[in-house]
């Protein structure tokens, strides 16, 4: 039989073994927009790391340059998003493809407003000053901490396109919300105990549940990220639990701050 008729021939050259230019295209493309999502990624990443570094030490000049840095992570969105939305219209991707780039930018949207968060706390943090805490950090470092893991593996979710690391996110999202409880908790209780009457020492103490509200909505972002890694690689949305809906009057529906009246000021 004639090389050019047997069937390695057929195989190797069939068009299921060559991509088509379009595919061949298309891929790099993608390996540019992944690199431009990891850079933004990293962005985000180092300023809430530095912030942290400076809420701890009080260290309100280093605040200042991470308000500074905002800019350019919304520069890189709306570059990658430009990117994203040139590929769609010449390559015309269809399926996982285009899957792949809808979710890229929805999840560079999430990243945005990460570090609009991000710029929050520093906010914050010059607004503290260096005077005493009107109470100690406690539980808001180790918010930021969960914070940042939770964002570090929702960005590798994405990049690797890993649906089980996507779950795991999710599932660290519930320890964010009770220690920002706590904090919300502790602060009101000790404002109504202490009834603080100098407008300073109650704004350091608004300052205090604000940095955690903006943590906590950190956190929900990088569950925004790993849904969109999640329905990137299975084209299904993340599984919801399944449970019958609670009340208005159940705890679960009622948000900290009604919660801590309903419990202490009722």
């Amino acid at each position: 039989m004639p090389f050019f008729q047997s069937s390695f021939f057929k195989n190797f050259f069939s068009k299921k073994q060559l991509p088509s230019a379009e595919e061949l295209l298309f891929g790099e493309d993608k390996k540019r927009l992944l690199f431009l999502f990891k850079k933004m990624g990293n962005q985000a990443l180092e300023a809430l790391k530095d912030t942290m570094e400076a809420l701890q030490k009080r260290d309100v000049e280093r605040a200042r340059e991470i308000l500074k840095g905002d800019d350019n992570i919304d520069q890189m969105e709306a570059n990658l998003e430009r990117e994203s939305l040139y590929a769609i219209a010449l390559r015309r991707p269809v399926q996982e493809n285009l899957r792949f780039l809808i979710s890229l930018i929805k999840a560079a949207g999430d990243l945005e407003r990460t570090g609009d968060q991000v710029a929050n706390v520093a906010e914050r943090i010059i607004a503290l000053g260096v005077k005493p805490l009107a109470k100690p950090l406690e539980d808001i470092p180790t918010m930021g901490s969960l914070a940042l893991k939770m964002l570090e593996y929702a960005i590798e979710s994405f990049e690797k396109e890993d649906a089980a690391l996507a779950l795991e996110v999710s599932a660290m999202d519930d320890q964010v919300d009770e220690l920002y409880e706590r904090v919300f908790t502790h602060v009101l209780a000790l404002v109504s105990r202490r009834q603080p009457t100098a407008q300073e020492e109650l704004g350091d103490c608004m300052s205090l549940v604000l940095i955690a509200r903006h943590l906590e909505r950190v956190a929900d972002q990088a569950v925004n990220i790993a849904r969109r890694s999640y329905f990137m690689r299975t084209g299904t949305s993340m599984n919801e639990k399944k449970q019958k809906p609670p009340s208005m009057e159940d705890e679960g529906c009622i948000a900290p701050e009604k919660r801590f009246y309903k419990r202490n000021l009722s």
